[in-house]
């Protein structure tokens, strides 16, 4: 896929370590799921589920593993391009969905279960609404026919540049990476601070070698 973005290739070159990409699942993958989710098995999938009409909007990193013992499921992290909230975000990711299913199908493989989590980076608060939101005037019979469409989210913008560097995530990489796509707007804050930020790298690397 032709980059499009100038963070893309940041975004991809963070999180498709597979170390970084486990610091980040299990810190923002819910307790109940994360506990049933086999990291040993997680393995990078090299292909990518972005066609031409969705490129526009997102990048994916794709990981394969086992839940509940037994249970092949693929992990998607979406970085979203435009750095602000999609009006229609549930029409684009049951798109990407449809291409991952329909991708197994062609290869004689049974449809898994795909948990889709969105990276965002935007200055505006994302909140998650459900699909059948988008409907007016509808009752709870129409509402059983309109699909169900969850996601995860990760808003960089509910976090402080402190809870980054501190408390969120272990990864080096994960905490350096957000750090700079939450500020990467704020110029003037960026420049403040990008030497703090990648300071972590500099102390990580100095307590590795002692």
């Amino acid at each position: 896929m032709d980059i499009i973005n100038p963070h893309d290739k940041f975004f991809k070159d963070t999180f498709s370590d597979k170390e970084a990409a486990t610091d980040f699942f299990k810190q923002t993958i819910p307790p109940d799921l994360i506990t049933k989710i086999d990291f040993a098995t997680l393995d990078f999938d090299s292909n990518s589920y972005i066609d031409e009409e969705l490129k526009e909007y997102f990048s994916d990193i794709v990981y394969n593993c086992t839940y509940s013992s037994s249970i092949p499921v693929k992990i998607v992290l979406l970085f979203e391009h435009k750095s602000y909230v999609p009006e229609y975000l549930h029409l684009q990711l049951l798109k990407y969905l449809l291409k991952i299913w329909e991708t197994g199908i062609k290869q004689d493989k049974k449809l898994i279960p795909v948990i889709p989590l969105i990276y965002y980076h935007g200055k505006e608060r994302w909140e998650i609404k459900p699909f059948c939101n988008y409907f007016t005037e509808i009752d709870e019979k129409l509402k059983h026919f309109i699909p169900e469409l969850n996601y995860l989210l990760t808003d960089l913008s509910s976090f402080t540049d402190e809870e980054l560097m501190n408390g969120i995530f272990n990864n080096v990489s994960t905490k350096i990476s957000s750090l700079l796509m939450k500020n990467i707007f704020n110029e003037e804050k960026l420049l403040k601070n990008l030497f703090d930020f990648l300071n972590i790298g500099e102390l990580y690397l100095k307590r590795r070698k002692d």
